[in-house]
């Protein structure tokens, strides 16, 4: 059965308790660093992403798996909405010394966990490049007082959270703005194998500032589609498919079927939650 997102925090949640009550009776710390596949990590087991690395190795491991079909040493990666890491640091794992992953994100609280999960593990430090920018359509563009960015377990009553993925609102205040187009000519990127975007709603944004890249590189992309999240940015679940089929990319779901880009796709994506899909031209 697929689950909306507030479903999957509600289990998560009750899950994350029993786990952090048991572990404060014997004395364990609930935030603290833990291993997991060889990866060091500095993790709050009150928060989603974090618990879900604790408990299960990684956040979305069926996602990382299906990195591996996709990304190989040597590869050239961006992670666009870094978060913590989550996927940052397995992608640097599959690059080896001679590939890079770049991480975007822009949230001053997600970026400051990316940098210090980033900084435990110095052998995956030297693919890694963080940055702190949010990937926008134009040149004008203003920028967002707080975008959602964490997602607690705990029981709080806190009006600070998105009616429907329930994701806490965090400040961009460090965050520059910039077109991926322009970031990729200034910072002289001479190679793209494969970009994966999880930005809640702000796809279509990434995509317009990103259309010379795409054409040049013609990368692998995974990328979450999340359909409700799109009207509250003025924008249609639709635009963005017409977006990606102008650009010649196909869909293959993760775990699923390969699908045409038109809105026989809702069937697949639960009421209120989302699906990661692997677009290939």
């Amino acid at each position: 059965m697929k689950l909306s997102t507030k479903s999957k925090i509600a289990i998560a949640s009750i899950i994350s308790r029993f786990f952090r009550t048991t572990r404060s009776m014997l004395g364990f710390k609930n935030k603290t660093q833990f291993k997991r596949d060889e990866i060091i990590w500095d993790l709050d087991l009150a928060q989603g992403i974090d618990f879900a690395i604790f408990l299960q190795g990684g956040f979305e491991p069926e996602t990382i798996k299906t990195y591996r079909k996709y990304v190989t040493l040597g590869s050239v990666v961006l992670d666009i909405g870094a978060n913590v890491g989550a996927h940052t640091l397995p992608l640097a794992k599959m690059v080896g010394e001679t590939g890079k992953v770049i991480a975007f994100e822009p949230t001053d609280y997600a970026y400051e966990k990316l940098t210090r999960n980033i900084e435990l593990n110095p052998d995956l430090k030297l693919m890694i490049t963080a940055v702190q920018v949010m990937l926008v359509g134009g040149r004008q563009e203003i920028r967002p007082e707080s975008i959602p960015s964490s997602w607690s377990l705990e029981q709080n009553h806190s009006t600070n959270k998105h009616p429907v993925h329930l994701g806490e609102y965090q400040s961009l205040e460090q965050a520059q703005l910039a077109r991926l187009d322009d970031w990729c000519v200034e910072n002289r990127l001479d190679r793209l194998d494969f970009v994966k975007i999880d930005v809640d709603g702000y796809e279509i944004d990434v995509l317009k500032g990103a259309e010379n890249t795409l054409n040049k590189y013609s990368p692998k992309i995974m990328m979450e589609f999340m359909p409700y999240i799109f009207k509250e940015r003025g924008h249609s679940f639709q635009q963005l498919l017409d977006l990606l089929k102008g650009h010649g990319y196909n869909c293959q779901i993760i775990d699923g079927p390969s699908v045409e880009l038109n809105v026989s796709i809702l069937k697949y994506i639960p009421s209120g939650g989302s699906i990661n899909v692997i677009l290939s031209k």
